[in-house]
């Protein structure tokens, strides 16, 4: 049975996009892509288990993953586009939200069944739609739409840490990268474990790593041309480019699975230099969650990295 859309508002400049706008379609597309992945959907329904449960069994994760799909057709966040400080995309605490009430009594003390009746909602950067408006050829819409749907993935994956968890994002996957990375130390539950931040975690599900947006030598969103633009995923072993892949149009599709074929490469060193920042950067237990983020970039030889997990 075919997955149904939900209701989207995505807002730029205080008005609503048309339902037939491609940005609409692009984001409606995430949103079936990834429900319809079902290691993705899966790997996030036990994030959203982690923190108060030790033990999980397969009805457990079932469950979780089916009030999953129930919140996301009948609440996904709206979407806001607009310019953003060092950020591709930013999830917002609900206490930022108009009318949401006294600041003093955080959503989080909320139970996840009176959770589940908000509607959140989250941010993209103006200057990463822009860059997908002006996209001309096929090439050049697969590598931005792919790009654009880890960032839409990955700033959903906080939006459902924050209904279902007992945290904003879980003390096993709160950080900037890898599960098997960075240890912190003891669970809400008294057991050892490692950080990890929970959308990075999401895209090394769906992609074998981290998502970086790759343009010219200092070049800047708003006026990159976006033949010159390609997408790096950075792994623990080397990096992937998805641009010259005869399966990018597949890949845009949300056929994910054609990401192995990618040929491995030696991660350069504008690259190697942000994945190692991105991987010890700190953030406190009370820092709203924001992701992917960063403008900020690290010129070297060819390629300029801007990079999407910077911590401020």
């Amino acid at each position: 049975m075919a997955l149904q859309n939900p209701v989207l508002d995505i807002f730029l400049d205080g008005q609503i996009l048309a339902p037939t706008s491609p940005f609409h379609l692009l984001v409606s597309d995430a949103y079936r892509y990834f429900l319809g992945y079902p290691r993705a959907i899966e790997h996030l329904a036990k994030m959203t288990l982690e923190s108060s449960q030790i033990n999980m069994d397969l009805d457990d994760v079932e469950e979780r993953i089916q009030d999953i799909k129930k919140y996301l057709h009948t609440h996904f966040p709206a979407v806001g586009l607009k310019m953003l400080t060092s950020a591709y995309g930013s999830t917002p605490m609900p206490e930022s939200f108009p009318g949401y009430g006294s600041p003093e009594y955080p959503f989080l003390n909320l139970s996840s069944i009176e959770r589940q009746t908000w509607r959140l909602q989250f941010y993209l950067h103006t200057k990463l739609y822009s860059l997908f408006t002006r996209a001309r050829t096929t090439a050049e819409k697969s590598i931005l739409t792919f790009f654009l749907h880890m960032v839409i993935i990955h700033e959903m994956t906080h939006v459902i840490m924050l209904v279902f968890s007992s945290e904003p994002t879980s003390t096993k996957f709160h950080g900037s990268l890898g599960l098997e990375r960075n240890p912190l130390g003891f669970n809400r539950s008294g057991v050892w474990v490692e950080r990890g931040e929970s959308g990075a975690s999401i895209e090394s599900v769906i992609a074998g790593g981290e998502v970086a947006l790759l343009t010219p030598q200092n070049g800047e969103m708003d006026d990159c041309n976006p033949n010159m633009v390609d997408v790096a995923i950075v792994g623990h072993n080397g990096m992937q480019l998805i641009g010259g892949s005869p399966y990018l149009s597949e890949i845009a599709s949300g056929q994910w699975d054609h990401i192995s074929t990618l040929p491995l490469q030696p991660t350069p060193s504008y690259l190697a230099q942000a994945h190692t920042k991105i991987s010890h950067s700190q953030i406190p237990r009370s820092y709203t969650p924001y992701s992917p983020s960063s403008t900020a970039v690290t010129p070297e030889g060819n390629r300029t990295v801007i990079n999407p997990e910077w911590r401020r």
